[in-house]
């Protein structure tokens, strides 16, 4: 039932995206094929049309580079997609680990958000390149703004993916992830998306890693912990007497948060 509920949050993040975004943004894509401006949002139409490329089941990623050091060097990819795959992620790893610009992160991001949602090889080669570690100080450096939240929803995206995969969990595990996702959950506790999706990342690392529920356990993070429970709890009731679509966001953290407390009692 979680993992219906995560999916299907997930497509409703990129279709609203989508939606929203592409009038105002094609405007400004033209503008920047002519030379007139070079900035975020140009950059942000691009990866809608890759998105939407790939809501019509066209799974293949065009890619102008091959990163030599592959992480899936010595696999044997059974079709031409698949070695698209791999090189789009590829670059993308490479990416976060050489750059700090905001419209390249963001990019490489969302590649990756993609390809984890399709691949476990991509699952696999995140895990095993220290990227969590890089996602996380990301995560750290991270304000309110709406290019930031955006960033923060697209990195969370792509850590649950990965969880998914319980053999994959401790790849994504860092010594201070517990103090982050916890720092996450009350610094953006009113933006539904980043509170459900990191709820969630919380309770399956939880679930996972006997270290990591030593550490919840604490007495300050047991009392954050209850702390959110209940005044997210209080805002879903609230937004269910309005009818507000919100809630079910609102719901799948909740309930994350639920699980995660009977847990720590046991």
């Amino acid at each position: 039932e979680e993992s219906r509920g995560y999916d299907a949050e997930v497509e409703s993040v990129r279709e609203v995206r989508i939606s929203k975004a592409k009038p105002l943004l094609q405007a400004r894509y033209r503008e920047s094929r002519q030379g007139n401006i070079t900035n975020y949002e140009a950059t942000s139409y691009t990866n809608i049309r890759g998105m939407e490329l790939h809501n019509k089941k066209d799974s293949s990623f065009s890619s102008s580079s091959t990163i030599s050091s592959s992480p899936f060097k010595g696999k044997d990819p059974c079709s031409m997609s698949a070695m698209k795959l791999d090189a789009k992620t590829s670059e993308a790893l490479h990416v976060l680990q050489t750059t700090r610009q905001l419209t390249e992160v963001m990019s490489a991001v969302i590649t990756l958000e993609n390809a984890t949602r399709v691949s476990y090889q991509c699952c696999e080669a995140f895990a095993s390149n220290d990227v969590p570690v890089i996602m996380y100080k990301f995560v750290r450096l991270c304000n309110r703004s709406m290019p930031h939240v955006e960033l923060l929803q697209y990195i969370l995206m792509t850590l649950c993916n990965v969880s998914k995969i319980s053999s994959l969990i401790p790849g994504i595990i860092t010594v201070d992830c517990v103090e982050i996702l916890l720092d996450l959950l009350q610094m953006f506790r009113d933006k539904e998306l980043i509170f459900s999706f990191a709820a969630t990342l919380l309770r399956r690392i939880i679930f996972s890693d006997e270290n990591m529920l030593v550490q919840c356990k604490r007495r300050e993070n047991m009392k954050r912990i209850k702390g959110l429970y209940s005044i997210s709890l209080q805002e879903l009731h609230s937004n269910s007497r309005n009818d507000n679509s919100s809630s079910k966001h609102i719901k799948i953290g909740v309930r994350a948060l639920k699980k995660l407390i009977v847990k720590l009692k046991n």
